[in-house]
């Protein structure tokens, strides 16, 4: 058994509200915009708690020159795998997936993790947020 504190130093962590009427798409989509907080983000991962969710966010960042693609249980093993690949690769800088993705996801320069809502456990949390930084960048 291996015991650490899953606390790492170099990730910052920020809430953000949507103002009254604003939508999680354009959300997002502001924050790799010029001037977003995440405009120089190479490489980010967006949870959502649904398939559909995931899919229209990708579909509006790519819409609006963002390369993402949507990653669910719902897809075929290939375009898993497709999505996976082309992540990993810096083909698709943003992947909007639910809890689906990141188990035996291996790239260690992942910039960012955004969230559409609180996730359901604490663990899935530090599993999810445990993506970003772990090439000890902030």
């Amino acid at each position: 058994v291996v015991r650490a504190t899953p606390v790492r130093k170099n990730l910052r962590l920020a809430v953000s509200r949507l103002a009254p009427g604003e939508d999680f798409k354009d959300a997002v989509l502001g924050l790799f915009r010029p001037n977003g907080r995440l405009e120089s983000a190479k490489a980010a991962i967006v949870y959502c708690n649904f398939q559909l969710q995931a899919e229209l966010v990708a579909a509006h960042l790519y819409t609006n020159g963002v390369t993402a693609k949507s990653y669910h249980a719902k897809m075929t093993t290939q375009e898993r795998d497709r999505v996976q690949d082309l992540f990993c690769r810096g083909r698709c800088r943003v992947v909007c997936a639910t809890v689906a993705f990141g188990m035996g996801l291996d790239k260690s320069d992942v910039d960012a993790v955004v969230h559409s809502e609180i996730p359901r456990s604490v663990e899935e949390y530090v599993q999810q947020v445990g993506r970003a930084g772990r090439d000890g960048r902030e």
